[in-house]
Parts: structure tokens; C-alpha cells; sequence
């Protein structure tokens, strides 16, 4: 039992993050062009010489292209897919700085609100792929990026997530143009009771 619903919530977990991340990171492609030429240009240079079915192409797409997994992670950064974390306190007389946790008690963690801390990202409104590139890696604060958790109690689905997004962003920008509408709502209204997502994300895409 413990095996089938580890896998039922691997599957649920990959696939719920993946629509709604890819759905967001479309939308700030749209709202940032000069993000979204940068990214196709990355693209194109890094596999136009590769077969899509093979496994140079799996690994270039998911390990070579720093500046994809960027523009995911900031996406991911303002708008996380779950918008707040549960932990349960495991043991007794834990401080968490200065004030006291009793074992069992649970402890809610704000996805959303550290995403959106200025102490930890400068204007944390701006959409700035940049702050995820290897050179500037060294600027983020360790557990202050959440979108899939973190630790031994990380998202089960995380890895399998990555690979979907980064494969499905890297078809299909080299292959289309998105852009705003005047039906898309800036910023976007997003449910924020659990999972972080909209019901429609108008955009206009037309082919390159």
C-alpha cells in the first residue's frame, strides 16, 4: 500500500506542478520579450544540431542550458505551485530561533511570502531570471527557495517536474512566439488557498 501511494503521489505531484509551472512561465515569457528571445536564442544554439529522440538531446536540454532552468526557477520563485509548506515538530525541546516548539506541533511556512522577501531577492516583484544563474548562485540564502520544498521531505515528483518543463519549454518557444493579449490580467489573478494557479492565462502564440 505504502508503494502504490508513493506512486500515486509521484505522479500527481509531477504533473500538477508541471502544468501550472509551465502555464506561469509562458505568461512571463509573454510579459518579458527580451527574456523570451534570450531564452530561444540559448535554445537554438545549444540543440539545433541534435536529434529530439536522443539521448544528447535529453541531456543538453536538462543539464546544459543554465539559462532555461533559470527562467523556470524564477518563474517558479514568484509564482510556487504550493503556496505554503507543513512540518510537524519531531522532537521535544526544539527552539526555532528563540521560541520554543512543542514535539507534534505543526508549523506552516510560507512558500509565497519567502519567494517575495526583498531581504532575500532584491525587488522581488521583477521577473529576473538572473538571479538563478550559476555566477549568482552564490547570492541566494540556503532554504529560501521552496517551490518543491526542501530535504529529506522534499516534493517526491521534483526531479521528474524539471524534466517535463524543460523539455516542453525547449520545443515549443523554438517553435512559437507567445505574447500578452488584452484579455491577460496583469499581474494575474491567482487562487492562493493551497495551489498557487489561474483558470485561463489568455495569449496570444503564433508560429516563428
Amino acid at each position: 500500500n505504502e508503494i502504490i501511494a508513493q506512486c500515486i503521489i509521484f505522479f500527481l505531484a509531477g504533473f500538477q506542478s508541471t502544468s501550472t509551472a509551465i502555464s506561469h512561465c509562458l505568461y512571463y515569457l509573454a510579459l518579458n520579450q527580451d527574456v523570451q528571445e534570450r531564452l530561444k536564442e540559448e535554445l537554438d544554439q545549444a540543440l539545433n544540431d541534435l536529434d529530439e529522440n536522443s539521448d544528447q538531446y535529453f541531456d543538453a536540454v536538462n543539464i546544459e542550458i543554465p539559462y532555461l532552468e533559470a527562467v523556470i526557477d524564477e518563474s517558479l520563485r514568484l509564482n510556487p505551485p504550493i503556496n505554503r509548506l507543513q512540518r510537524r515538530v519531531g522532537v521535544d525541546g526544539y527552539k526555532l530561533a528563540s521560541i520554543p516548539l512543542d514535539k507534534d506541533m505543526q508549523v506552516n511556512i510560507s512558500t509565497y511570502a519567502v519567494h517575495h522577501c526583498a531581504d532575500y531577492y532584491p525587488d522581488p516583484e521583477r521577473f529576473n531570471p538572473l538571479r538563478f544563474m550559476p555566477e549568482n548562485k552564490h547570492l541566494l540564502v540556503p532554504y529560501t527557495f521552496l517551490p518543491f520544498g526542501a530535504g529529506p521531505r522534499n516534493c517526491i515528483g521534483m526531479r521528474f517536474a524539471y524534466q517535463e518543463i524543460k523539455l516542453c519549454l525547449a520545443k515549443i518557444v523554438r517553435q512559437f512566439k507567445f505574447a500578452l493579449t488584452q484579455e491577460t490580467k496583469i499581474p494575474l489573478d491567482l487562487n492562493k488557498i493551497f495551489f498557487l494557479g489561474c483558470k485561463n492565462i489568455p495569449l496570444c502564440v503564433s508560429e516563428r
